[in-house]
């Protein structure tokens, strides 16, 4: 048995806890827009410790996408080294077709024992999911994924944290909530990635009683990016295809491109590409990031009445390795175009306002495209 084989894991978020001993863990998730399957498999976490100050096993619990497309949940443990695994320290209580894997094993990834469950789950893009591991009978863990929208909560099994029979959650007053990708395109060169959205939510511990005391992220994992809100409340990760830059802010992220000349930043952001096979190991369809939204565009770089400025329109400008730009107002009442370039120069528009579908022959948008 294996847990994700080759993998390769981005946008970490890393949190501090005050120094409590917890018996329950929730962490809600929502998949804005899903990775293209053909990529390769997709996986959203968080990962925490069971055990006391002396020493801990690994948990994490998320949603997984197969390259095939299929949803899951999953829930894993790794024990220590030296740990000879019991095969009854899993349980899972639901029909056996609905399991991919339900077992422990002295090699369950990575050369480690442990034990995990997988399971189908049909989560759907654009709605909430609670993730929740509660303490019962001492060293067993409870599994539980919830719908936000039904309400409706499944008990997917729980796992005995063999090592330690009465151990309780943090003892590193710690964890961490990241995504994955394993299998096909990424992990074989990191080639690409394809688009994706996710909004977490701010984990607690002991039923909603205990909140992190910090949290702290990698944020030079360009093409993807962490837009925390005011508060930190809730944290939206950005993912962009091959020569996207993500920029903007919570609630209204995107990927910025340069477009072609005499586009409309609706053509840029539904156009089709391909990686060549020379780059991935296997050509694979995808858009620059499917729309292209005023919601998304026109606030980051449109004009002032719309809520943008230049310095904004500067910023993605330097990250596409453009020169700044000049901003002022052109004599063509019909030009939407916000930030732009004419080569050899780059503008940004007073006015009119900012629109995805404005266009000017010879003119480049600079397009914001999201989900």
């Amino acid at each position: 048995m294996t847990f994700a084989g080759s993998c390769f894991a981005f946008s970490p978020t890393y949190f501090t806890w005050p120094d409590h001993s917890g018996y329950n863990l929730d962490q809600i998730l929502r998949i804005e827009r899903a990775p293209t399957p053909e990529f390769g498999g997709f996986f959203w976490s968080h990962q925490f410790y069971v055990g006391d100050k002396s020493d801990h096993d690994t948990m994490y619990m998320g949603l997984q996408q197969q390259q095939d497309g299929r949803r899951n949940v999953i829930m894993s443990i790794f024990y220590k080294p030296t740990t000879v695994v019991d095969a009854n320290s899993v349980k899972c209580p639901l029909p056996a077709d609905r399991y991919i894997s339900c077992q422990a094993s002295q090699n369950a990834g990575d050369q480690a024992p442990g034990a995990q469950i997988v399971a189908t789950y049909p989560w759907v893009e654009g709605r909430d999911y609670r993730l929740r591991v509660w303490n019962v009978d001492g060293s067993w863990w409870n599994f539980y994924v919830m719908d936000m929208t039904t309400k409706e909560e499944t008990l997917f099994g729980s796992i005995d944290s063999q090592d330690f029979p009465k151990g309780r959650l943090n003892p590193t007053n710690s964890s961490v909530q990241w995504e994955e990708v394993f299998g096909g395109q990424q992990s074989r060169g990191n080639c690409a990635y394809s688009p994706q959205k996710v909004v977490w939510t701010s984990p607690t511990m002991d039923n909603l009683g205990v909140a992190p005391k910090t949290y702290g992220y990698d944020g030079t994992q360009a093409p993807f990016k962490i837009f925390p809100e005011a508060g930190n409340r809730h944290y939206e990760t950005l993912t962009c295809p091959l020569g996207g830059v993500p920029m903007g802010n919570y609630g209204a992220s995107a990927c910025y491109y340069l477009g072609d000349a005499g586009k409309s930043c609706s053509d840029v952001c539904t156009s089709a590409r391909t990686l060549p096979t020379t780059t991935c190991s296997a050509a694979v369809p995808y858009t620059l990031g499917g729309i292209a939204s005023d919601r998304v565009t026109s606030p980051y770089l449109g004009t002032p009445g719309q809520g943008g400025d230049v310095g904004r329109c500067d910023s993605v400008l330097a990250a596409l390795q453009l020169p700044k730009a000049e901003a002022g107002t052109r004599i063509n009442p019909q030009e939407g175009l916000g930030c732009h370039r004419y080569a050899p120069k780059s503008w940004w528009l007073l006015k009119p306002d900012t629109t995805a579908a404005s266009s000017a022959p010879g003119a480049q948008r600079v397009c914001g495209c999201g989900p």
